[in-house]
């Protein structure tokens, strides 16, 4: 018998379980300082709900099984098609606009790679009901706000932009016939992966003719080089691209138009976005964009939203790769230091009266040298340590230890939970 978690999947020891709390916390605090609304769905869901979104293919990546009354279901590999189902079912009598996050454990079964598990945490938030820029204004700055909250600043990460609709404008405008955009825009995502080269040969196997493929390669470097109004004219796709960066303000900064950008083909069909790190591989760390027929294949009235996926694996990693991750150690106020096992249950009696008031306490339970407990209260970063020792106990006092200035003074119960214990 194996000792280790199931390939793929993780075990969080309680040193992983500070890392990832205190990311969580990030991303809660930032979604409530947004204004937006939490919510959660079951960790398994109907397969057939999840082939709508992804399609027939996405089986082959599920942890799909039939349960004990033979129904199809698969544990979730993202949260955007139980969020679907969730607002399909009360569309009528959710408010919007609906502006929901939620911090979602999710499974796939694939290849792994590095920053790419069979197991994750992902951060999802969505803005649905808006239809102009107004809502991919406000997402994106969600996005970066929490990354500014993380310690990041833009010589660490940049959130590369595009519009699936002005890429579409490029594709036209260079003869690329409607039928083959797809497949080229599968081509073109590879920009900043493969050589040019290659590139355009595999253009050429889309197949594209003549001087097609460099004449796009031309286009797209120009455009997310700042000539797209030069080159597509002043369009409406181009002025809601203006829209957006103007009303970031200073967050613009973190912004860079990139024509390169395509993301998911089947669901995006407006302004999508990328978080990618400068550093480490300049490895992607979230993503999102404008969808608008969701809901529809899902049986729901049409319904556009934005939203954005942001994982645990990969930041993660980038943070500790860039000593990112404040200190995640125990922070205790009290650690109680009992003399003997005879003072045991006096032990007890004040860390209650410390926890009820909104203290944290622990208790040295094996009650060993005075300077073993104190080390130990030291490790668990403990302001203050409370020594129960025979003398002092016999008189109704207490010993106190400032952890910082390694003061001692010795009190009455009555002045420790009276005047320290407030402090």
């Amino acid at each position: 018998m194996t000792l280790q978690p199931v390939r793929g999947m993780r075990d969080f020891y309680p040193e992983d379980m500070r890392k990832r709390e205190w990311l969580f916390s990030v991303w809660r605090e930032a979604s409530l300082l947004y204004g937006f609304e939490p919510y959660d769905a079951p960790v398994v869901e109907n397969l057939d709900l999840l082939k709508r979104k992804a399609g027939e293919e996405i089986a082959e990546q599920l942890y799909s099984f039939k349960d004990k009354s033979g129904r199809e279901i698969a544990l979730r590999a993202e949260m955007t098609p139980s969020l679907a189902r969730m607002i399909a079912s009360r569309q009528n009598s959710i408010a919007m606009p609906a502006k929901w996050y939620a911090i979602a454990q999710c499974f796939r079964y694939e290849r792994m790679t590095k920053g790419r598990k069979r197991e994750h945490y992902q951060w999802n938030a969505d803005i649905l009901g808006v239809d102009d820029v107004s809502a991919e204004t406000e997402i994106i700055s969600l996005l970066i706000f929490a990354l500014k909250k993380m310690g990041f600043g833009t010589e660490d990460v940049v959130v590369r932009i595009n519009s699936r609709k002005i890429i579409e404008d490029i594709l036209r405008k260079v003869g690329v016939p409607s039928e083959l955009f797809s497949q080229t825009m599968i081509v073109i995502d590879k920009k900043d992966k493969i050589p040019s080269e290659e590139l355009k040969r595999m253009l050429g196997e889309v197949p594209l003719k003549g001087d097609i493929p460099e004449r796009l390669l031309d286009a797209v470097e120009k455009c997310s080089e700042g000539g797209a109004r030069e080159f597509l004219g002043d369009g409406e796709n181009i002025r809601q691209m203006d829209d957006l960066i103007e009303n970031l303000g200073d967050f613009s900064e973190f912004v860079s138009f990139d024509v390169s950008v395509v993301r998911g083909l089947s669901y995006y069909t407006g302004i999508v976005f990328e978080a990618f790190g400068k550093r480490a591989g300049k490895r992607a760390i979230a993503g999102g964009g404008r969808y608008a027929s969701l809901l529809e294949k899902i049986g729901g009235a049409p319904l556009s939203g934005v939203g954005f996926g942001f994982g645990d694996v990969v930041i993660l990693d980038v943070l500790e790769e860039s000593e990112k991750i404040p200190f995640t150690g125990i922070n205790l106020d009290y650690y109680i230091i009992p003399y003997s096992k005879d003072y045991l249950s006096y032990a007890f009696s004040i860390a209650r009266q410390i926890r009820n008031k909104g203290f944290s306490a622990d208790i040295d339970f094996k009650c060993r040298k005075v300077k073993t407990a104190l080390s130990d209260g030291s490790k668990k970063n403990a302001l203050f340590c409370v020594m129960i020792f025979p003398e002092e106990h016999k008189d109704g006092r207490i010993k106190l230890k400032n952890m910082k200035t390694k003061e001692e003074k010795t009190l009455s119960a009555a002045e420790f939970f009276d005047s320290s214990i407030s402090t």
